[in-house]
């Protein structure tokens, strides 16, 4: 993208997407791509722009009759959680939330 001067073509051409999507009776999950590396570093700025932008197609898909998720922010503190949660669910319209979570078996 930086190379060629030009936004993410999937970002470009949303519309199409979304197109797609309701021809298919499909969900689409809006996921992360800028997650955190610790929790030291939730909520920076990257990645707060990240979640208001798959807020705003949530909203876009659900108007246009698609349905949508969006992933939560990753490696965030314990005591942030709930507050996250809130505020992702306000921004996207209440749209599905969920985390993806790394399970561990012993």
């Amino acid at each position: 993208m930086d190379a060629n001067k030009k936004e993410n073509p999937l970002y470009e051409q949303f519309d199409r997407v979304y197109d797609l999507m309701k021809k298919y009776d499909a969900v689409l999950s809006l996921g992360n791509g800028i997650r955190a590396g610790a929790i030291h570093d939730s909520h920076d700025r990257a990645q707060m722009a990240e979640m208001i932008i798959n807020c705003e197609l949530a909203e876009l898909g659900r108007e246009k009759g698609c349905q949508m998720m969006v992933e939560g922010l990753g490696h965030v503190p314990l005591d942030e959680i709930e507050g996250n949660i809130m505020l992702e669910k306000r921004m996207s319209g209440n749209a599905p939330y969920y985390v993806s979570i790394f399970l561990m078996k012993f």
